[in-house]
């Protein structure tokens, strides 16, 4: 499945009586695009006590990450037999659904905004981070399940956000790395995005970079409660009441989710 571009690997696991642990090597080898699948990130689904299924998140480097807006939405598409509301466990929390046609509504939960939550190797002002490159703004840290740095920058097609991107990514004061999100306000009600995230690169779209960014952008005063956020696969509409003063609101997120294909590994491949 895709939203937006950003593709995925869903192994259904909702039906296994006893799973196994998983295995890194495998994961790597399937998201590889040039001998495996392919995708930006490897999700399994099991039976969760709390919710209608647990979402378990893989960069396509094998590491394990608690959170992905565009993970969600294709899920809850997948499993909108089961209703239109749906509840989704992750590492990183209960996220809740709401099925609208064909676009999925997320409540991706409060922002945190404080500097041992992203987190940060230094005790610092998120709103206003200092990260080395002498030409680039400071940038702003926000944790929505994962940990980004956005920085709003003039002309984004001007930017070298894949070679930015690669060096903060791994920045020291990113202990867990980060995401890293180049944004350009392009009016008060839109942002145009590109997001390195952290063991996969360059994406076609980001669910928690698009909030992350949201989020820096009211608390910077740049933009209204209502966002459009544009990025190379297409567009997300998210939403957040807070602002720097007042941070405990939640975040809405808003778009589609496409189905591509279904298959059989072949036995030994992933089991």
């Amino acid at each position: 499945m895709h939203g937006l571009g950003n593709d995925f690997i869903i192994i259904d696991e909702r039906h296994v009586e006893h799973t196994t642990p998983v295995d890194t090597s495998a994961i790597i080898a399937l998201s590889n695009r040039k001998t495996g699948i392919g995708c930006d990130q490897f999700l399994i689904l099991r039976r969760s006590n709390e919710a209608d299924v647990f979402m378990i998140i893989f960069n396509a480097d094998g590491s394990r990450v608690s959170a992905c807006g565009n993970a969600t939405r294709c899920v809850a598409s997948l499993l909108n037999e089961i209703g239109s509301h749906l509840v989704i466990q992750t590492d990183a929390g209960l996220l809740e659904c709401d099925i609208f046609g064909d676009q999925i509504a997320v409540n991706m939960g409060v922002p945190r905004c404080n500097a041992p939550d992203i987190p940060l190797s230094d005790d610092i002002d998120t709103l206003h981070v200092k990260h080395g490159i002498a030409h680039l703004p400071s940038g702003v840290c926000v944790n929505m399940g994962n940990p980004h740095l956005v920085i709003f920058v003039n002309d984004l097609s001007q930017t070298a956000c894949d070679v930015h991107g690669a060096i903060l990514e791994t920045h020291s004061l990113f202990p867990q790395k980060a995401n890293i999100n180049f944004a350009q306000i392009l009016n008060k009600q839109t942002i145009a995005l590109r997001t390195y995230e952290r063991g996969v690169g360059l994406t076609q779209a980001c669910g928690t970079g698009a909030c992350a960014t949201a989020v820096a952008a009211r608390r910077r005063e740049l933009t209204l409660q209502d966002m459009h956020i544009h990025m190379p696969g297409g567009i997300l509409d998210i939403s957040w009441a807070g602002n720097k003063q007042h941070m405990n609101e939640p975040v809405i997120m808003k778009g589609g989710a496409h189905y591509v294909f279904s298959g059989t590994l072949p036995q030994g491949v992933w089991r």
